[in-house]
C-alpha cells in the first residue's frame, strides 16, 4: 500500500535518441509486406503455371500493407503509395502491371498542359499527374539532403559567401 518511488533510474540504452524511429516495428512490418508483394509480383511473370496464385498473394500483401498503415496511422512514402493501385491493390510495375503514356487533351497542345498517365493493366484504373512547364522538377522526398556543387563551383560560390 506504499507509494512507488518515481525517482527510479532509467537505463541509457532505453533513453530515446533523435535517430530512433517511433513505431519502428510497424515500419519494419510495412517494409516486409512491400518486399513480399514486390517479390511475388515480379516472380509471377517468370512462370505462368502459378502466376495467378502468386498474383493473388501479392495483392493480399498490398491490401494488408494499406490496411496496416491506416490502422497504425503510419505515413507511407509518396513513392510507395504511387506504386500500388488503390482500386485493385496490385503493385504497379511499368510494362508489367502498368502502362505509361503522356497525354495532352488541350486544344492548343501547349506543353504546359501535359499529363503523365499511369494505367493499371489489371483493373483499368488511371492515375494522372500534371507535368506542367518544369519537366526537371524533383519532388521534395526525392531530393538529396546536401546540394552537390556543380562542376567547377566552390562552396563559397554556391552559398554566396
Amino acid at each position: 500500500m506504499g507509494k512507488k518511488d518515481k525517482t527510479t533510474k532509467t537505463n541509457s540504452k532505453n533513453a530515446p535518441t533523435s535517430k530512433q524511429i517511433p513505431n519502428r516495428d510497424n515500419f519494419a512490418r510495412l517494409n516486409y509486406l512491400y518486399q513480399l508483394s514486390n517479390h511475388f509480383t515480379v516472380g509471377s511473370s517468370c512462370s505462368s503455371s502459378c502466376s495467378s496464385s502468386n498474383q493473388s498473394l501479392a495483392r493480399g500483401y498490398d491490401r494488408n500493407l494499406d490496411l496496416l498503415s491506416k490502422r497504425t496511422l503510419s505515413k507511407l512514402s509518396p513513392s510507395v503509395k504511387r506504386s500500388i493501385c488503390k482500386k485493385c491493390h496490385v503493385l504497379l510495375i511499368p510494362g508489367m502491371t502498368m502502362s505509361i503514356r503522356l497525354e495532352n487533351l488541350s486544344k492548343s497542345q501547349d506543353p504546359k498542359n501535359d499529363v503523365f498517365v499511369n494505367k493499371c493493366l489489371n483493373c483499368g484504373e488511371c492515375k494522372r499527374f500534371p507535368i506542367g512547364a518544369d519537366r526537371e522538377y524533383i519532388p521534395f522526398y526525392e531530393r538529396g539532403y546536401i546540394d552537390e556543387p556543380k562542376s567547377g563551383e566552390s562552396f563559397d560560390e554556391r552559398n554566396n559567401i
